[in-house]
């Protein structure tokens, strides 16, 4: 992220309001105040469809229980 002239920030879902009981798509909204974009890598897919329905920047599948598309295949 450095490289391509931006700042990497991780959080955890004790450092947001979710392990509260926090709806994520509030969460994801208010994230969409402060980030350009986010990668979320968690188990379910449709976790990561509800925090891109939550917000107006993009959203990248870092890892669900279906895809892992970030991840580099062997030839």
């Amino acid at each position: 992220m450095t490289r391509l002239g931006g700042h990497a920030l991780f959080l955890s879902p004790l450092d947001t309001q979710i392990a509260r009981g926090s709806q994520i798509r509030d969460t994801a909204r208010v994230l969409s105040r402060y980030a350009d974009a986010v990668m979320i890598r968690t188990f379910g897919h449709e976790t990561a469809v509800e925090v891109r329905g939550g917000r107006d920047r993009p959203v990248i599948n870092g890892l669900t229980d279906g895809h892992h598309p970030c991840q580099i295949s062997p030839t």
